[in-house]
């Protein structure tokens, strides 16, 4: 006789897994958004580090005049690698933001430097 699984052996595995996947579906997706706005944090800083180093050599912020929503041109103008993750970065003469949707909106001063509230997350349940 040989031993075996039944079909409803199987359906019960697969009925039981979804149910668990139904419950923590939701808490994944409040992570991947806590952890864009943790990157967007990240990458601020560092595009506020980058520029007083592009202030110190020109006399004046990057992007003196309007604004670069190209995040190739941000890279190339102050000289650092920011990895697209879906999030909407602009930089003005004063300030650069990162914005993911309705979830939250990052700022950062240009001419105030790094420091515990700058770059400040002002939108949204997600910020870290």
């Amino acid at each position: 006789m040989r031993r075996a699984f039944t079909m409803i052996e199987l359906l019960l595995v697969v009925v039981f897994i979804a149910i668990m996947a139904g419950f923590f579906m939701p808490g994944f997706g409040k992570t991947i958004s806590r952890a864009k706005a943790s990157d967007a944090i990240g990458n601020l800083s560092l595009i506020c580090g980058a520029n007083a180093i592009y202030k110190s050599k020109h006399g004046f912020n990057f992007a003196p005049t309007g604004s670069v929503t190209v995040l190739g041109t941000i890279n190339t103008g102050l000289g650092v690698n920011i990895m697209p993750n879906g999030l909407a970065y602009s930089c003005g003469s004063g300030a650069c933001t990162a914005v993911s949707g309705s979830d939250f909106t990052i700022s950062v001063d240009l001419n105030a430097g790094v420091s515990a509230s700058n770059p400040s997350c002002t939108t949204g349940t997600n910020c870290p």
